[in-house]
């Protein structure tokens, strides 16, 4: 009959609890049902517990590796991401009441597995593997605005059982099954791409009549037995220059005139400003949901200006000094401008001059 020692009989047990422990926790965390998540560097992305459902009365950790990078304690109102700080996250990191974690402005360094810890009367737990690609050997395509623009997959060969998806942002915008002969780019018009996209057999992509808000990173993901992927990065340059249709904007002294964007699309996250000899005369950030024309007080245009949500310029009860260039310019990725050359025509009184005794003719005098 075989013996073993106190120390070694005790040494056995902790050896099955550590393994009863890890087989626990991989039970418990569902390693195999790990949520993925895959982003382009400098994009955002948002973790959602979905349907872990917090209670009012839960704590919630966020870890990254062996860090806690976030926490919020629901009872006590309290929501914390300045632990994230020493992890790499500084301003980057922003936790929202349901639980949901985004990280903007994503690095490589991000990529790895995120923990949620959910600290009730049970624990629980749910992980998400985050790969963030790097944009380094991206293809580059410049454009000017309102031209076209192919993106070709080249050498990623596409085979006749793929299925491929076109996105730009966190949007897809076009598809194509081979196999089933389905090409689809109605997804695009959400993402204001309406009647602009063209997508072929060969899964190149077209943008027609490119915008300045089409600039980005656009990714085509093929999927196969293996999943490919191909990133390209579209610059759209604005056209600078006076736009033909307002060369000549002519007002009467008096009258109310607007200077309309049109097509100049202000996406949510830019800056707008309206410039006039040289003097900012109205701002718009669209993010702060700030508008303000009293930059115009200076300039002379105290109590006469009106600026919209789409941008638009209003100028009430003109004046002769009002003529000039007034110029929109739009920060954004990518700085763009619109001009307007306006003319505002002065008026004289009309006079009345008497030619004869029976004869009156009444003249209207216009100022250049």
């Amino acid at each position: 009959m075989t013996s073993f020692s106190s120390d070694a009989c005790r040494s056995d047990i902790n050896m099955r609890n550590r393994y009863f422990f890890f087989w626990v926790l991989l039970l418990k965390e569902g390693v195999f049902g790990v949520e993925k998540y895959d982003v382009m560097e400098r994009d955002s992305v948002t973790l959602n517990p979905d349907d872990t459902k917090i209670p009012e009365d839960d704590t919630i950790q966020w870890w990254f590796g062996d860090k806690i990078i976030a926490r919020m304690n629901k009872a006590a109102n309290i929501i914390s991401t300045s632990e994230g700080d020493d992890a790499g996250f500084k301003d980057r990191l922003k936790l929202d009441q349901t639980g949901s974690l985004t990280i903007t402005n994503t690095r490589t360094t991000d990529s790895g597995f995120y923990k949620l810890l959910i600290k009730s009367k049970i624990e629980t737990s749910k992980i998400f593997n985050v790969t963030v690609r790097g944009v380094f050997g991206v293809e580059k395509y410049d454009v000017m605005e309102r031209d076209s623009v192919t993106l070709n997959p080249d050498d990623t060969k596409i085979s006749e059982d793929d299925t491929i998806l076109w996105w730009f942002g966190d949007k897809i915008i076009a598809r194509m099954k081979k196999a089933a002969n389905i090409i689809s780019t109605s997804e695009g018009d959400d993402a204001g791409f309406k009647d602009r996209l063209k997508l072929d057999q060969t899964g190149s992509l077209t943008i027609t009549n490119t915008r300045t808000t089409d600039s980005g990173l656009y990714k085509l993901l093929i999927k196969s037995k293996i999943e490919t992927s191909k990133i390209f990065n579209v610059t759209v340059r604005g056209v600078f220059g006076v736009e033909k249709y307002y060369v000549t904007v002519s007002v009467m002294k008096g009258d109310s005139v607007t200077l309309n964007p049109d097509d100049t699309k202000i996406p949510e996250e830019d800056t707008a400003q309206w410039w006039f000899d040289n003097k900012i005369i109205a701002h718009m950030n669209k993010g702060a949901n700030i508008i303000s024309t009293s930059e115009g007080d200076d300039a002379g245009f105290k109590d006469r200006l009106k600026l919209d949500q789409t941008g638009s310029l209003t100028i009430t009860n003109t004046r002769t000094t009002d003529s000039g260039l007034y110029k929109l310019l739009i920060k954004s990725k990518i700085e763009t401008s619109k001009t307007f050359n306006v003319t505002v025509r002065d008026v004289v009184e009309p006079q009345s001059v008497i030619v004869e005794d029976s004869v009156t003719y009444t003249v209207f005098c216009y100022g250049n």
